[in-house]
């Protein structure tokens, strides 16, 4: 009905303009009246979650938007994908260590007996890194009510050829049943400490 509520969208009107939320992200929405439709489009660059002020067409006889005969809204369901990016190193301190003794000798009859006072002094003197790495998960939700099949998790990293090796525990395609999560592991060396820029990636069918 128009004006009125789904599962999903919301729609409140004035009888000429209307306003909508949704619950999930828009692609577009088409508002038919008379011989066309307006088509508004959200995505790209960003799915909507509402507008106000749409309308049907104008009606060159008189100005004004034709009534609305009909209204649909395009999305799609998507799954919920979060990850993490933890990177290690090793740093190898490096040290200078000097030592000395006072007096250094002794000149001692039988019986006779001395003391020395030993010294030893460590400064720091820098460090090296070496075997930087990043590891983490990617979570796959399936928050929507349909079964999604998982064709590909991928992992890569700016300046790389290669992506990162992702362990998802079996093979692709992977099917997702509605309300169940898939957790996958990922580890790759770096070549040094340099910032960069970590995307994961799923594929997802159906």
């Amino acid at each position: 009905t128009f004006p009125g509520t789904s599962e999903i969208v919301t729609i409140t009107s004035d009888g000429t303009f209307f306003d909508w939320t949704s619950t999930l992200g828009v692609d577009a929405v088409i508002v038919k009246g008379g011989p066309n439709a307006n088509l508004y489009v959200y995505d790209p660059p960003d799915e909507s979650l509402g507008d106000d002020g749409l309308s049907s067409p104008i009606n060159p006889n008189n100005d004004e938007p034709y009534a609305i005969s009909h209204i649909e809204f395009c999305y799609d369901f998507e799954v919920d994908v979060t990850k993490t990016a933890d990177t290690t190193f090793t740093r190898t301190h490096e040290w200078d260590i000097e030592k000395s003794v006072t007096p250094a000798t002794w000149d001692l009859f039988t019986g006779d007996a001395g003391t020395s006072e030993y010294t030893v002094a460590v400064t720091k003197t820098g460090f090296t890194d070496s075997d930087w790495a990043v590891s983490g998960t990617v979570a796959i939700e399936n928050n929507t009510p349909f079964l999604a099949t998982i064709e590909d998790v991928t992992d890569v990293i700016s300046e790389f050829v290669e992506p990162a090796a992702v362990d998802c525990g079996g093979a692709f395609p992977f099917p997702l049943p509605s309300g169940e999560s898939l957790h996958c592991t990922y580890w790759t060396a770096l070549p040094d400490g340099t910032d960069r820029t970590n995307t994961a990636t799923v594929e997802t069918s159906g």
